[in-house]
């Protein structure tokens, strides 16, 4: 009884985390897939025309400036810490 139960215990180990990694994984290209879908209808303006045929730069640098934010945002957020507080280790802590 003892083997089976260390092994169920390592699958335990591995598959949860691994399914965490896979939920945060899928509901972040979600929403990352949303907020450049709603980017795109709040312009008065046709993106994908602006960027691919007027070659307009400038349009291109700001928005992927503004992917690039929510990437990072979305990434923050998502991240599991397992509800503890984040704090600095103990060598670098201030006195």
């Amino acid at each position: 009884m003892g083997i089976l139960e260390e092994v169920s215990n390592v699958f335990a180990d591995i598959l949860q985390p691994l399914v965490t990694s896979l939920v945060f994984t899928v509901a972040g290209l979600i929403l990352f897939g949303a907020a450049i879908w709603l980017m795109a209808k709040l312009a008065p303006f046709s993106v994908r025309k602006e960027i691919e045929v007027d070659q307009n730069v400038a349009l291109a640098v700001i928005m992927g400036c503004v992917i690039l934010g929510i990437a990072i945002i979305l990434a923050a957020s998502l991240i599991d810490t397992g509800g503890a507080v984040l704090t600095a280790p103990v060598s670098q802590a201030s006195p």
